[in-house]
């Protein structure tokens, strides 16, 4: 039981390393395509394809050390590539979706409020069948006081 417990180990520390990795890639590759963008001044299509460039050059550079590195420290590399690449979709993304995947997010937010919103509205004034609806009688302000005066009255 002890072997198989540390082989788990091993199993979970590398899918967690492998993960890190691509994370950093993509911070990385994040960090040098938009430090590129925001030198050069392009912006539209020419910053997604600027920023594209970028990131394959990153992950390039991590691909040739992953190559000649090897081994778990070579994938962790290769990893760091996979990352630096990926982030592609998200520049595309962020050029179509207004605000990227924050501008989806808060898109979803504010409908799924909204229908909560309008669910709980609805639900207020929902008479279950069967029951008779009771109307409550408002008692009226007598027509030689005005609310203002009411008011200053109490006081």
């Amino acid at each position: 039981v002890t072997g198989v417990r540390e082989e788990m180990g091993e199993e979970i520390f590398k899918v967690f390393t492998s993960g890190a990795s691509a994370a950093l890639g993509l911070g990385i590759g994040e960090l040098g395509a938009e430090y590129a963008a925001k030198t050069t001044g392009v912006t539209g299509l020419r910053k997604v394809g600027l920023k594209g460039a970028v990131r394959c050059a990153i992950g390039a550079i991590f691909y040739a050390i992953s190559v000649s590195v090897g081994g778990f420290i070579g994938f962790l590399f290769f990893m760091m590539a996979a990352g630096s690449v990926g982030g592609i979709v998200l520049d595309a993304i962020e050029y179509f979706v207004p605000g990227g995947f924050r501008g989806m997010a808060e898109e979803l937010a504010v409908r799924s409020m909204a229908a909560g919103y309008a669910a709980e509205r609805l639900a207020e004034h929902a008479v279950p069948e069967g029951v008779p609806e009771v109307v409550e009688a408002v008692p009226e302000t007598p027509a030689s006081v005005e609310p203002e005066e009411e008011i200053f009255a109490l006081s």
